[in-house]
């Protein structure tokens, strides 16, 4: 029997990890993958991202270094009627079609799919994937290079003031430690 990579699977996987069950990640502003994901789900029948909210992200993710660069490295779906989704955020795809995967092959044709959930001998309303996909790849979030990307990044130390050499000397940033100090003395008027 394949891996069902249903949320009981993704849970006893956090859990011997020792993370949280859900990426930290998973949300179109944090992550380049999921927002890419999402926004190409679309094509696969899922409801479109608005605009605006679609400008906002590509442009904060283009101008990042974590902007898929190779076709290859790039979320994409391909096919005609019968879709194939490649290198997917695997949160975005279980809020979707109920599995944590990367790749996921759509069947040739539906008398293709029909034999094969015949021979397979797989029930009508059963939650096993082989019913709508050929083949997936399943994923945790914690074996995604975006995941690892991210975490090495939120590791880094924020800069509370910043001394960059210039022509002229030395500038001096305070508007980090001004939005700090303002977040804070919001926080005790509240």
């Amino acid at each position: 029997m394949p891996i069902q990579p249903n949320m009981e699977w993704y849970s006893k996987e956090s859990q011997k990890a020792k993370v949280c069950c859900r990426c930290p990640f998973g949300s179109y502003s944090k992550c380049p993958r999921y927002f890419i994901t999402a926004q190409l789900l679309q094509e696969m029948g899922s409801v479109p991202l608005d605009n605006r909210v679609s400008k906002k992200y590509t442009d904060q993710w283009k101008r990042s270094n974590l902007w898929d660069e190779r076709a290859e490295d790039e979320t994409s779906v391909s096919g005609g009627e019968r879709k194939m989704l490649s290198n997917a955020c695997p949160e975005v795809v279980f809020d979707q079609f109920g599995i944590f995967a990367t790749y996921l092959y759509s069947y040739p044709s539906a008398e293709e799919q029909d034999e094969a959930i015949a021979a397979l001998q797989i029930e009508e309303g059963s939650d096993d994937w082989r019913l709508q996909w050929y083949k997936i790849t399943p994923q945790h979030y914690t074996t995604c290079r975006f995941f690892s990307l991210l975490s090495r990044q939120s590791e880094e130390p924020e800069r509370i003031v910043d001394l960059k050499p210039t022509f002229s000397g030395m500038t001096l940033n305070l508007n980090p430690l001004i939005q700090r100090v303002w977040t804070w003395i919001k926080g005790l008027i509240r």
